[in-house]
């Protein structure tokens, strides 16, 4: 009896010590959006319980639907990341560069897919990443201008397209004839652009007089405009790119478990 009180004594402190860990480790999951609080919140409930063996098994069983459920949630973020990670390699753009023009994309956009999409486009032209993240501000200010007619990653789509063709097309066709038209032209704007990105056969030049384009109509200035003027949503957009790439990261990290266990 001596024997069995002090193994109960030994298994109440343990039960103390587990629920402090439990404390501590559910503060640390609440601040990345709380995926395995209830997990931690189960097994420290059924310690103190007195309940080991049914702690045991339900902790395992709370722990690997929460696990399961984080990297669900992140496989489709991690797979889009992939392989932008792999086009921006091809691109010659370092996994910090890349980081940059995303996070610049994804404060005014706030989509995974539509940031990745525009900038695996936009990083295809070979610009430095001084001249890209000018690209990028082009490509802003036109949605800040003409707004959802002009979605930012189908311009990135249209400027890939007329560079790589030396042909106008998509909704880069319709910002220059709409600059023509606000300006009083006739709307020659497209066809005066196909004369002159047909005089090379050099992709960067006419890359660079997309660039240029752009920047003639004032759309980079627009793009810090919108910035300035919208600052919550940007705060807001930024928030939740750290927020998914901490839970990309402990999902990435996971997934082999997810994948044993299955």
């Amino acid at each position: 009896l001596n024997k069995m009180e002090k193994e109960m004594r030994d298994i109440d402190s343990a039960a103390d010590k587990a629920s402090n860990a439990m404390d501590d480790l559910g503060d640390s999951a609440q601040g990345i959006g709380g995926k395995l609080s209830g997990a931690f919140d189960g097994l420290k409930g059924s310690l103190l319980g007195g309940g080991i063996a049914g702690a045991v098994s339900g902790f395992v069983q709370s722990a690997i639907s929460g696990i399961q459920n984080l990297v669900n949630e992140t496989m489709e973020y991690n797979k889009i990341m992939g392989t932008l990670e792999v086009s921006s390699q091809l691109a010659g753009y370092s996994a910090e560069q890349t980081a940059q023009s995303y996070n610049q994309l994804y404060a005014i956009i706030g989509d995974q897919q539509a940031s990745a999409t525009a900038l695996s486009n936009l990083q295809a032209l070979g610009l430095s990443q001084q001249d890209l993240t000018v690209m990028i501000d082009g490509t802003i200010g036109a949605w800040a201008k003409y707004g959802d007619s002009i979605p930012i990653d189908s311009l990135s789509e249209a400027v890939n397209e007329t560079v790589k063709t030396g042909t106008v097309t998509g909704t880069f066709a319709d910002v220059l004839n709409w600059a023509a038209q606000a300006a009083g032209n006739a709307g020659t704007a497209e066809d005066e652009f196909n004369a002159k990105l047909q005089s090379t056969q050099d992709p960067a030049e006419r890359a660079r007089m997309v660039m240029d384009e752009l920047a003639r109509q004032g759309l980079p200035g627009l793009a810090e405009a919108f910035r300035e003027t919208n600052p919550e949503i940007v705060a807001m957009n930024e928030a939740n790119a750290h927020l998914q790439e901490a839970l990309g990261t402990i999902g990435e990290l996971l997934t082999p478990i997810v994948a044993g266990v299955t």
